[in-house]
């Protein structure tokens, strides 16, 4: 049998509602290595961690995965949100040359 460790998150969104979701935070392993995790885990102040059973062919961890890669999706960046970026780096980049060169 294999564990793995996920998180709840719970807060008020934005019409004042209380929400929350749960997070996967490691892969399935053996019963110690978890355990262990869930140790370090804790002790640098992780709260709300859960050690779960992850049984054979069980699909709450991937159904868990799924819907936390959903939610952190972003748009794909495009050369008009770069290019703000990149006029300061030449900017920064063309004095130092222009410094070299004198």
């Amino acid at each position: 049998m294999k564990y793995y460790i996920s998180q709840t998150r719970v807060f008020i969104n934005e019409q004042g509602k209380i929400d929350g979701h749960e997070v996967v935070l490691t892969k399935p392993d053996t019963h110690k290595a978890t355990n262990n995790m869930f140790r370090k885990m804790t002790a640098i102040g992780i709260e709300n961690l859960h050690v779960c059973m992850h049984k054979t062919n069980d699909r709450r961890w991937g159904k868990l995965h799924r819907e936390q890669n959903k939610r952190h999706k972003t748009r794909k960046l495009t050369v008009a949100d770069l290019a703000p970026a990149m006029e300061e780096l030449e900017k920064t980049y063309g004095k130092e040359k222009e410094q070299e060169q004198a």
